[in-house]
């Protein structure tokens, strides 16, 4: 049974000797043809278009056909310490690959803007098609969006939850930027003692704004829909960011 235990591996084990083993096959393209296998594309795997297409490819090189045999030609003519190197190297563009997936799925909107129209008869009220679309998160819950964000920042997380949703925004210079749109039940708790505070117009509509630590906070309400922008960034970029938030139609 204690054998029976030692010798079993775990799934990150597992996943390192299979890097190792594609490792080693790539020291040995142009040295071992007798591998060159057209039915495996191996020239595309290095640039995958998507995340199953790499997983596919990965599953081809390792092979059992031919992984131990490549392990074992390199492994004499190469230092491990090298192999374990390129394992790593490869274990590090995996991972991101699937960053890089799971950060570009977005899906395009159109910006809406509210139209009153006057007729002799009757004043016709709705949205519009601005004609402008814009990238959002595909699982982002609101019917608002930024269609503006400073140069540099880049999205750094979102949050979808209950009533609300949360989409952060960051630069290099540790500057953040916090939008939050929340429905009728989601209530905010905000860190208001010994702040400055004073009223401004945003779209129209009367918004509070709160200056704290560097920090600026812009809260104002949209129907059933109050907003929330937190950045500690200029006081006109933060304005700007409010001022450009629009309804969406998906």
């Amino acid at each position: 049974m204690e054998n029976n235990q030692s010798a079993m591996k775990t799934p990150m084990e597992k996943y390192e000797e299979a890097a190792l083993e594609l490792a080693s096959y790539r020291l040995l393209q142009g040295e071992q043809q007798k591998l060159s296998d057209p039915a495996l594309n191996l020239t595309a795997w290095a640039s995958p278009d998507d995340e199953t297409e790499f997983s596919q490819r990965i599953n081809k090189l390792i092979d059992a056909e031919f992984r131990k045999e490549a392990l074992t030609n390199v492994l004499k003519t190469k230092p491990l310490r090298l192999l374990k190197f390129a394992a790593l190297l490869i274990l590090l563009v995996n991972m991101a690959i699937t960053i890089a997936v799971a950060a570009s799925d977005t899906i395009r909107v159109r910006v809406l803007q509210f139209l009153m129209q006057n007729t002799p008869s009757y004043t016709q009220i709705k949205f519009v098609p601005t004609g402008i679309e814009i990238e959002i998160p595909v699982d982002w819950s609101e019917d608002y969006f930024p269609t503006y964000i400073p140069q540099g920042f880049y999205m750094k997380k979102v949050e979808p939850y209950k009533e609300a949703a949360l989409v952060v925004y960051e630069n290099d210079r540790n500057q953040r930027i916090e939008i939050e749109i929340c429905g009728p039940g989601a209530v905010a708790q905000v860190d208001s003692e010994n702040a400055e505070m004073f009223n401004i117009s945003i779209q129209g509509h009367s918004a509070t704004v709160m200056q704290k630590n560097g920090w600026t906070r812009i809260v104002w309400n949209v129907g059933d829909r109050y907003i929330m922008v937190r950045s500690n960034t200029d006081y006109e970029n933060t304005i700007s960011v409010a001022e450009s938030i629009s309804p969406i139609q998906k």
